[in-house]
């Protein structure tokens, strides 16, 4: 595994003077790990005394030959570190290095996929889903070997490029339960990287390893691959002309740090005046670690196309300004302008929705209900969200209907209003779903499998839930037919 270096030698040192000469001695002793400590605060000028951080002397060039000679006498660490360099810039560009990565990297993650077959066998779910690696250094990732053989692999460090052969690593680690290579996985998916027996396979892995328990869907690669249907359904009706599915699809994938594929979609909907786009846009260009200067021309666009539409009194280009202002904003003064648009909008919102809009209604009733900056009102938020669902507007639709479900979960109700409240509930997220709320689609998905109770028994999906399944397939939503 990635693992930290020196032993107890430079543990119990107390100055980087100490730990650097502990770490030149093992590496001169022939020790890679020392090498790897070595080279890496020579190259990154940073050494780590007692568990803290400490500034040091840099010298790239003595760094790069500790580093070659770490990766040479077995330490995946100094081969990552020449490969994949510090900030995502290669220290060296050289396949002999690659090669012996290859080898070093290759042997190391063997281990590890049997280490976590063997840690997994026979579990519903391991207590963490954080891999068993430790972090290696503070300005480099802790993720196992196998990550590093799969790149050298897709990126052609040790020659040709060969994606297929980096899928095919990505997948065999997360067969063998790695969170980190499954996400990659997922996320290949996700973006229509995969095909043919590479996808099936993917697909089969995530499969066996997010579907053994409720736990398991928790982790950030279980949650991506559970939002699998729900993206492409929306991607689908996104690339068909529904620009609110763009938005839909956007925020799905934004969390997943697809940022780029995010873009691809809400760009070109900002372009069609979807404010929401238009914001989410501005969050995809502009939510960067580290920030990308070539996206920053693109962000401001968006942001200007929404300020002429906010200077028009479009009261959802106004919300919409307000909330990428507040999210991003470099000086005091923006931010400041940014609280200023959202109350302007409120006030717009109120009065476009009594004169009908029905867009408006949506985002006045939920500000109401969220207490989006303002007190909370549910009564009258109810009133906005009812009259936007009977407009057409999905989110309203889901939001009214887990308000109308609530009575189904109190206490003394009886079961004829707890019936009652439930059809309610599962009738208007059917509704939601029709209209292409993609989240409701997703909780009918989820709530129509068996219910666990408290006593750890299973029962089968509340009839209402059913009845839902049945709407939407009628309505020609063919997932919900079986």
């Amino acid at each position: 595994m990635l693992g930290s270096a020196v032993g107890a030698g430079a543990a119990s040192a107390a100055t980087p003077e100490t730990v650097l000469k502990a770490a030149r001695r093992a590496c001169e002793g022939g020790n890679p790990d020392a090498c790897y400590q070595l080279g890496a605060a020579q190259v990154t000028g940073r050494v780590i005394v007692d568990r803290e951080t400490v500034e040091v002397k840099a010298d790239p060039a003595a760094g790069e030959a500790s580093l070659r000679k770490g990766c040479q006498k077995g330490s995946c660490n100094a081969c990552w570190l020449l490969l994949t360099g510090r900030d995502g810039t290669p220290l060296v560009k050289d396949a002999a290095v690659g090669k012996r990565a290859l080898a070093v990297c290759g042997k190391a993650c063997t281990q590890w996929r049997a280490k976590l077959v063997a840690e997994r066998t026979g579990q519903e779910a391991a207590e963490s889903d954080e891999p068993y690696y430790a972090a290696i250094t503070p300005w480099l990732r802790g993720e196992s070997e196998c990550v590093l053989v799969a790149r050298i692999h897709g990126d052609g460090l040790a020659g040709k490029a060969d994606p297929k052969k980096a899928a095919a690593e990505q997948i065999a680690t997360c067969e063998a339960g790695d969170g980190d290579a499954c996400l990659v996985v997922v996320r290949a998916v996700v973006a229509g990287g995969m095909d043919g027996a590479s996808l099936r396979k993917a697909e089969a892995a995530l499969a066996k390893r997010c579907g053994t328990s409720s736990y398991m869907e928790e982790s950030r690669d279980c949650s991506l691959y559970g939002q699998l249907p729900s993206i492409r359904r929306t991607r689908a009706r996104c690339t068909g002309g529904l620009d609110a599915a763009c938005a839909d699809a956007g925020e799905m994938l934004l969390p997943a740090e697809m940022e780029d594929e995010a873009l691809v979609l809400l760009e070109p909907a900002c372009g069609r005046n979807d404010w929401r786009s238009c914001e989410l846009a501005v969050r995809a260009a502009r939510d960067r670690k580290p920030p990308v200067p070539a996206l920053e021309a693109r962000a401001k666009a968006m942001e200007q196309r929404l300020e002429a539409a906010c200077d028009a009194d479009d009261a959802l280009a106004c919300r919409h300004l307000g909330q990428a202002l507040t999210r991003f904003y470099e000086t005091k003064e923006r931010k400041e302008r940014g609280k200023e648009l959202r109350k302007r909008s409120d006030a717009m919102l109120e009065k476009a929705c009594d004169g009908g809009n029905v867009a408006a209604c949506a985002v006045w009733g939920q500000a109401l209900y969220y207490g989006w900056k303002m007190p909370k009102d549910p009564e009258r938020a109810v009133a906005a969200l009812d009259k936007a669902c009977q407009g057409g507007a999905a989110v309203a639709c889901e939001l009214v209907g887990y308000v109308r479900g609530l009575p189904a979960d109190e206490e003394g109700r009886s079961a004829d209003e707890k019936h009652a409240a439930r059809e309610a509930r599962w009738s208007l997220t059917a509704r939601a779903c029709i209209l292409g709320y993609e989240e409701s689609c997703r909780l009918v998905e989820a709530n129509s499998r068996p219910r666990e109770t408290s006593k750890g028994h299973q029962e089968p999906p509340f009839p209402e839930v059913i009845e839902a399944r049945k709407t939407l397939c009628a309505a020609g939503l063919g997932d919900f037919c079986h």
